[in-house]
């Protein structure tokens, strides 16, 4: 049976930011350029004057020196585990019906 992991990247994490910040998600059917509340505005105005690369590298220093750093990596940890718990109780079902619809054995 296929295995799904489930991790934290503060690399994506940051990728996330840049394109919320930057109202690339609107394509999705999502405006969230009104959710940019979460990002500081020293760091938004940082994100929206740089290219994409800069301004991920921007936002994952600081993510990784956040001093709430501890904190949110405490709840990340609890969320994952959560989350993780609940797919043990679909991941077999999940992969018979996505091999059912597919019509295609799943490894």
């Amino acid at each position: 049976m296929p295995k799904v992991s489930f991790k934290y990247d503060y690399k994506k994490d940051a990728w996330s930011w840049v394109l919320i910040a930057k109202g690339e998600q609107n394509k999705w059917g999502v405006d969230w350029r009104k959710e940019v509340d979460f990002i500081p505005q020293h760091l938004l105005n940082k994100i929206l004057k740089n290219s994409y690369k800069k301004a991920e590298d921007l936002v994952t220093k600081y993510i990784a020196s956040n001093p709430k750093k501890n904190i949110y990596q405490l709840t990340i940890k609890e969320q994952l585990k959560a989350t993780e718990n609940i797919w043990k109780k679909i991941e077999k079902e999940y992969f018979e019906r996505l091999a059912k619809i597919t019509q295609k054995p799943i490894f």
